[in-house]
């Protein structure tokens, strides 16, 4: 029926600035059609490009795996580093985390002590208070030391938890370096059924990310999602 292809046109429509040729083209044609409908897209859309995501669908993740890696996968393509910002807050997200744990006297709490000893242990010198002051700063080194600190104590490497994507995205489209570049965030998901009949969405998550979409908080660009 052509919905994909649609779909593509329509991430091309939110990728490339309104003055490029391919899109001086689409809107001559539609134009020769209707001229208050193309005019109507050519204001709607305004000036600037967005950050375009397209989630690959069949891949057996769940819906917020599938987004973090679309968002990512676009990154890489653009050759922007903002998503690496939200590692550091996901880093301050996780030490909160388990120091309100330990103080709450829960077993996970454990791992707040671990990751104290290992700190003191591979940078000697280095406190906690330091890291945190460094990963609020986006200092490179100190998510650097997170991240060898973590691998030490879990055996695993460091990635954004996906519990936490409406708190990555928020961090990743308030950030300055997003807002410089981007006039927001639009995330493609082809096949969405699929993930509806293998049972792999948390709807109250999802519910989360939706009232996101629909209402971004002040300082954060748009985030738009297509679902085919």
């Amino acid at each position: 029926t052509g919905k994909s292809h649609l779909f593509l046109m329509l991430a091309n429509y939110f990728d490339l600035k309104q003055d490029a040729p391919e899109m001086e083209g689409f809107f001559s044609n539609y134009a020769e059609q209707d001229p208050d409908g193309a005019n109507k897209m050519r204001t709607w859309r305004g000036d600037g490009r967005y950050l375009v995501a397209l989630c690959r669908y069949g891949t057996g993740d769940d819906f917020e795996a599938t987004v973090l890696r679309a968002i990512e996968q676009a990154s890489e393509r653009e050759g922007f580093k903002g998503l690496e910002n939200t590692h550091y807050q996901e880093a301050l997200r996780r030490l909160r985390g388990s120091e309100q744990a330990r103080r709450q006297g829960k077993a996970t709490g454990q791992m707040y002590d671990m990751f104290v000893d290992a700190l003191h242990e591979q940078y000697p010198g280095t406190t906690v208070e330091a890291l945190r002051d460094g990963l609020r700063r986006y200092k490179p080194h100190h998510l650097n030391v997170f991240k060898g600190v973590f691998q030490a104590i879990t055996g695993g490497g460091f990635t954004p938890d996906k519990g936490n994507l409406i708190d990555i995205l928020e961090d990743l489209v308030r950030s300055e370096a997003f807002k410089e570049r981007y006039k927001g965030l639009v995330i493609f998901y082809d096949e969405f059924d699929e993930i509806l009949k293998q049972g792999q969405l948390d709807i109250s998550r999802f519910q989360g990310f939706a009232e996101l979409c629909r209402h971004p908080e002040a300082g954060m660009q748009s985030i738009i999602f297509y679902a085919n």
